[in-house]
């Protein structure tokens, strides 16, 4: 048996290239996403296999795909694992050149095959063209591409130099010996010994292939361990990777070292529960309970215990992580000890600032008590009833600014008063000073919103003001009197809605015109709050005062 006959040679050949091509195309998939490229050399592959299939069907289908296609898909297929290895190493270089001579291709073989026939002159394009691609694989593995990449792409180099070689003795020897016979199946052993290196370059190159990507592979896991390293060794916080099952420390960096006090020499190899890291040994279980879970947890605010018995206070985040087969923990710790210090000093300032407005808002209203005492002794000493009114009104007036900060006092925040905690008890606070006071009803609608202490000064004296006016005005004797009282909040716009049910204000007195002191008062202060104050006069008065705070 001649174990050089072509048909079993390239019987050899098409095995070989369904085997190659399947290593390829496994090579692409679990590739694809990773490296550029990839997805050429499989669809080259597949191009050069089924060019050797047609081949194999020289006889059975028509020369025109037997011979001009078959060469085409394998010469075609070699210039897009070209392009694939370019676009592996990311070196872009114009292909127009390439175009025009697989556009020349099947038109040369076409005339070689049907115009004028020319087997050997089959051969020599066939080959040329296999050089011309060869020697452009060669230069952009061993020269093309950056000095980095050059180790990766040094064994593709290779393989096409030898192509390149074969290729030239192949052309050589066809122009010195025109011995091919007209039928490819028949020619001599010399070109089955070319196709055999071809094919066993084909292997070598598919390993080259696979060799190359494996490096890149290795290489990028290389600088991605860098890149870990770097940040895990350079990070401000204490980063540690312990085994998840106890806590055994097996890597750790400068800031786990100057955190805790423990050397990383003295640290390694030991649990945290033996280094006493942690103050209360049930955190540990606390927080591995919790990863079991949901495999992360963030910025846990435990507290840990220096080599020095020193009591921190750090942020834990914390990940579980697979590390050479075995689950591991992946700890990061922020010391908040000084922030924390620094917050129980505000919060202490705070507690200091606190106390020190109750005692202020607490002598503000025993002063106000005395003036309010000393001006009530004084109408009443006083024989003249105009004056007598007159400290009255002041009286009141004072008696509302000191029911505020009686509010104040008691209230748990000093720089603010709940409406409807203040404004309730001041107007029926007010009303029960006058002898008539005692027929009056007061209905309050009032919502439970914050105002704050100075607008709540300025609110009180109005409301004081329009108390006082309806119970001169509009009570009188009337045993029916009614005071209305509605406070709403709408964002930022207060409204406080305040009526009576007397005969109303007469026409000629306005919040723009007023004739007493007591509605120039309302004016100045709503004005103060930077609020509009207006007069409806409809079964009785209604003044709707509002202001945004």
């Amino acid at each position: 048996m001649d174990f050089l006959d072509m048909r079993t040679v390239m019987f050899s050949h098409l095995l070989v290239d369904l085997i190659c091509t399947l290593v390829v195309t496994l090579l692409w998939i679990q590739n694809r996403g990773r490296f550029n490229g990839t997805g050429l050399w499989a669809v080259d592959f597949a191009l050069q296999t089924s060019g050797v299939i047609l081949i194999m069907l020289r006889g059975v289908i028509p020369d025109l795909f037997s011979i001009i296609l078959a060469n085409t898909l394998i010469v075609a297929g070699m210039l897009l694992g070209y392009l694939g290895v370019s676009r592996f190493t990311e070196h872009r270089a114009p292909q127009a050149h390439n175009y025009i001579i697989l556009a020349a291709f099947p038109v040369l073989f076409y005339f070689f095959t049907f115009v004028t026939p020319d087997t050997p002159a089959r051969i020599i394009v066939f080959t040329l063209v296999l050089l011309i691609f060869s020697l452009q694989y060669a230069w952009l593995t061993l020269r093309g591409v950056d000095r980095v990449k050059r180790p990766i792409t040094l064994p593709v180099g290779l393989v096409f130099c030898a192509y390149c070689a074969v290729s030239t003795a192949r052309i050589i020897v066809q122009i010195m010996f025109d011995q091919v016979n007209s039928d490819f199946f028949k020619s001599g052993h010399i070109d089955a010994l070319y196709i055999i290196a071809y094919q066993l370059l084909f292997v070598l190159f598919t390993y080259s292939l696979s060799f190359m990507i494996n490096k890149r592979l290795y290489l990028d896991l290389q600088t991605q361990e860098e890149k870990f390293a770097k940040a895990f060794h350079s990070s401000p916080y204490a980063v540690a990777l312990s085994s998840f099952s106890d806590g055994r420390l097996f890597e750790v960096n400068t800031g786990f070292e100057e955190l805790t006090g423990y050397p990383a020499a003295e640290a390694l190899g030991k649990t945290t529960i033996e280094l006493g890291l942690w103050a209360d040994e049930n955190d540990r279980a606390a927080i591995t309970g919790e990863l079991s879970r949901n495999s992360r947890v963030r910025d846990i605010e435990i507290n840990f215990r220096k080599k020095s018995g020193e009591a921190v206070t750090g942020l834990l985040s914390a990940e579980a992580i697979m590390v050479d087969g075995r689950r591991a923990l992946l700890s990061s710790i922020s010391d908040i000890t000084e922030r924390k210090r620094n917050e129980e000093r505000i919060r202490a300032l705070l507690a200091e600032k606190e106390l020190i407005l109750v005692e202020v808002h607490h002598r503000i209203k025993n002063n106000l008590n005395t003036i309010y005492s000393l001006l009530n002794l004084q109408a009443s000493a006083h024989n003249d009833p105009s004056a007598s009114a007159v400290l009255h009104d002041a009286a009141h007036r004072v008696r509302s600014m000191m029911l505020l900060y009686d509010k104040l006092y008691r209230a748990e925040h000093v720089t603010e008063i709940s409406a409807r905690t203040y404004l309730p008890p001041l107007v029926g606070e007010t009303v029960a000073i006058f002898p008539s006071g005692g027929s009056v009803r007061v209905e309050a609608d009032v919502e439970d919103f914050t105002i704050k202490a100075k607008t709540a000064s300025t609110l009180g004296i109005i409301l004081n003001e329009l108390v006082t006016n309806a119970i001169k005005y509009a009570v009188g004797d009337r045993k029916d009197a009614v005071l209305r009282l509605t406070a709403a909040r709408n964002a930022e716009t207060i409204t406080i809605v305040f009526e009576d049910n007397g005969p109303g204000i007469p026409e000629s007195i306005s919040i723009e015109n007023p004739t007493g002191f007591g509605m120039r008062l309302v004016d100045m202060l709503v004005r103060q709050l930077g609020g509009t104050v207006r007069i409806v006069r409809s079964d009785g008065t209604r003044f709707i005062v509002e202001f945004r705070e």
